[in-house]
């Protein structure tokens, strides 16, 4: 952000030619890495602010709550993650390479909330993966281990878009025969896309007060349309799922898909949260 930054201008040639600027230019001066970057380029708003965006933090950033916003916030818009609990020699020299077209990070498995949040056990490492910072984050991860060709290889097919992104799933239950039906990413069209049913779907955090606190009042509407054949009242853990179609800014979401007319991002529900409330919406 330009709130980190100090601007300052010279009209001195001797400081153009101290800092290796031939004319006009930009420097951008650092404690890190190289310690500066020139810019030479055209003066031109945009060149300039992608300069400072690709040069402004280190090449590669340890993972930390506090630079979440260098890497999550970052203009670049993708990062390259790479989660290992040691250095890894090519990681850098690709870093170089893809400078301003990713941001690239590493995290070990002590940061255990972005860990969680990603869907990474310290079993997995070392795990590479790509990251969308839109606003549901998409996943990109390389399946085989990260090695100098394998990470490049991955990073050229996400830059060319030929790459999908992957979705957390919990297994599909066993046995999914109570009131309340128990979605999960790998059963989401199944059962909540099926156009003969209307499903209102629960998506929740297992930690939520709110959460907890609708608990009671949705397993009792399960328990009241449990025999209709024609309505399904389900949930799904939305810290452990994930659905391309739909993007979940807080818990608990309550989601309606109506039979005969379903989008793949559902309704929202808005209605009230007592039993007679949902009785009234679905009825």
């Amino acid at each position: 952000a330009d709130d980190d930054l100090s601007y300052g201008y010279s009209l001195d040639a001797a400081v153009a030619t101290e800092h290796g600027v031939t004319g006009s230019g930009i420097v951008l001066f650092k404690k890190f890495d190289e310690g500066k970057n020139v810019y030479d380029g055209a003066f031109d708003k945009a060149a300039i602010a992608d300069f400072v965006s690709a040069n402004s933090n280190p090449l590669v950033i340890p993972f930390s709550m506090d630079v979440v916003g260098s890497i999550f916030q970052s203009k670049v818009g993708k990062v390259a993650f790479l989660f290992t609990e040691t250095e890894l020699d090519f990681y850098r020299g690709l870093a170089e390479s893809y400078k301003g077209k990713l941001v690239f990070a590493t995290a070990d498995s002590s940061e255990s909330r972005l860990n969680d949040h990603i869907g990474i056990k310290k079993g997995d490492f070392p795990k590479f993966y790509i990251l969308s910072t839109d606003q549901q984050m998409k996943k990109y991860p390389l399946e085989e281990a990260p090695t100098a060709d394998s990470v490049k290889a991955h990073i050229d097919a996400f830059l060319s878009g030929s790459l999908k992104p992957a979705y957390k799933s919990d297994p599909i239950p066993a046995k999914n025969d109570a009131p309340v039906t128990v979605i999960v990413g790998k059963n989401f069209n199944d059962i909540v896309m099926d156009e003969n049913k209307d499903v209102l779907l629960e998506i929740y955090a297992p930690w939520c007060g709110h959460c907890k606190k609708l608990i009671p009042i949705y397993d009792e509407l399960g328990e009241k349309f449990k025999d209709n054949a024609n309505v399904v009242i389900a949930k799904m853990d939305g810290t452990t799922n994930e659905v391309e179609s739909i993007s979940v800014r807080g818990f608990p979401t309550l989601k309606f898909f109506p039979a005969g007319k379903k989008t793949p991002g559902g309704e929202d529900y808005s209605g009230g949260r007592e039993l007679d409330d949902f009785v009234k919406f679905l009825e």
